[in-house]
C-alpha cells in the first residue's frame, strides 16, 4: 500500500510506522468488513471515532488498557452501542473509502464506491478517489441505502394544488433503483383516476419517455379537481425501487400553480382500482407524506427527488 495515499491524512501511507497498520494482515487498519476487528501491534490514538448515526456505520480507534489497542468498524448499529457519541452530521465517507480500497461493498447497496459510483458533494475524505461510474450527490447515494419496495400498485392521496382554481396535475412521476431509471412502458401500466380529458390521462404522468417540456398535451395527467383526489397505477408486474423522482405540472414554463402541493403516497401488492381519497389506507404501506414542491417558472426539467418513508 506505500503507493497509495492515505485516504485519512491526505499524504503517502507509511505502512507500519503507522499507529493503524495492521501488522497482522499488511493492510491499513481502516479497512475492515461488516464489524470486523482489525487490530494492529503498535500503539493506536486514544479516542477518535467517526460515526453516522443516519448511516449507521463508524469507525472508532483507541488506545485503553483494557483493550488490545486497534481499530473497529461498524455497519449496521445504533450509536449508543459505541463508547461515545460524536457530534452529529459526520460523513460516513470512511466507509466509502474502505469500499474502494478493499474491493467490496460495505453499505449493502450493491455498489463499491469508486468502481461503480462516486460523489459529487465537496467531502474531504473522498477527494484521493477518482471518479468512476455513476456521478451522485449525497441524497441520491443516501437512497441507494433504501431497502428496495416492492410494489404491485402505487396510490397517490393528493390533498391539495399550489393555488390553481381550476385543475391539477403531474406531468411526471420516475421510479428507480439504485438511481437507475426503470421505464415504464404504456402497455406494461393500467391507470386509474379522473382526468380532463383522454388528453391528460394518469398513464402519461407514469410513462417515462413523455417529454417534461413544452406543451402537457398527452405528456402529463389533469384533472378538473383541486382537492382531495386519488390516481392509481397498477403495475403488470410488481417493480422493485427505493427512489421517485416528480416533475410537478407545468405547460411550456406556465400554469405551474396547477402542480401538486400535499399528500401521501402508498403502495401495495395488490392490483388496486378504488380511487376513492383516502379510503382502504389501512391495507395499503405507507412510503410518503409530505409535499411536493412547485415546478419552476422555466421551461425546463426540474425533478424532485422524494424522501420516502421507511418500512
Amino acid at each position: 500500500m506505500d503507493f497509495l495515499t492515505c485516504p485519512f491524512l491526505n499524504a503517502d501511507c507509511i505502512n507500519v510506522a503507522c499507529q493503524i497498520w495492521d501488522t497482522k494482515y499488511l493492510k491499513c487498519g481502516m479497512l475492515g468488513t461488516n464489524g470486523t476487528e482489525v487490530f494492529s501491534d503498535s500503539t493506536a490514538t486514544i479516542g477518535v471515532q467517526v460515526f453516522s448515526e443516519e448511516y449507521k456505520t463508524g469507525v472508532e480507534v483507541w488506545s485503553d488498557p483494557n483493550k488490545t489497542p486497534g481499530v473497529q468498524i461498524y455497519t449496521d448499529v445504533d450509536s449508543t452501542e459505541l463508547s461515545v457519541k460524536p457530534p452529529e452530521g459526520i460523513p460516513a465517507a470512511a466507509v466509502l473509502v474502505s469500499e474502494y480500497y478493499g474491493d467490496e461493498d460495505l453499505d449493502d447497496n450493491g455498489l463499491i464506491y469508486g468502481v461503480d459510483f462516486y460523489i459529487t458533494d465537496d467531502i474531504p475524505m473522498l477527494e484521493g478517489i477518482p471518479p468512476a461510474g455513476i456521478a451522485m450527490t449525497r441524497d441520491e447515494y443516501n437512497t441507494t441505502l433504501t431497502l428496495p419496495y416492492t410494489a404491485k400498485s402505487i396510490i397517490f392521496d393528493i390533498a391539495n394544488n399550489h393555488g390553481n382554481l381550476g385543475q391539477m396535475g403531474i406531468r411526471s412521476i420516475e421510479f428507480f433503483l439504485n438511481n437507475v431509471l426503470i421505464n415504464v412502458a404504456s402497455n406494461e401500466i393500467t391507470c386509474y383516476g379522473n382526468k380532463i380529458s383522454d388528453d391528460y390521462k394518469v398513464d402519461y404522468a407514469f410513462t417515462t419517455g413523455l417529454s417534461k417540456t413544452g406543451t402537457s398535451t398527452n405528456t402529463s395527467w389533469e384533472n378538473n379537481s383541486t382537492t382531495n383526489t386519488r390516481i392509481i397505477c397498477v403495475f403488470n408486474n410488481a417493480i422493485e425501487f427505493n427512489r421517485i423522482d416528480i416533475n410537478n405540472y407545468h405547460t411550456f414554463g406556465t400554469a405551474y400553480y396547477n402542480g401538486i402541493l400535499s399528500g401521501k403516497i402508498y403502495l401495495s401488492a395488490d392490483s388496486i382500482t378504488n380511487i376513492s381519497y383516502g379510503s382502504n389506507t389501512s391495507n395499503y404501506t405507507k412510503i410518503y407524506d409530505w409535499s411536493f414542491t412547485i415546478h419552476t417558472d422555466d421551461d425546463i426539467e426540474d425533478p424532485q427527488t422524494l424522501t420516502l418513508l421507511p418500512i
